[in-house]
């Protein structure tokens, strides 16, 4: 898995790659 920032998180969401709600703040490092 990859350290995602939190704009990787939102920009991986919009293809639904990491299936967070939108709007979801950078935190702990989250493994992809």
């Amino acid at each position: 898995g990859a350290n995602l920032t939190g704009a990787d998180l939102r920009r991986a969401n919009l293809y639904g790659v990491v299936g967070l709600p939108d709007g979801y703040r950078p935190g702990p490092p989250v493994r992809a």
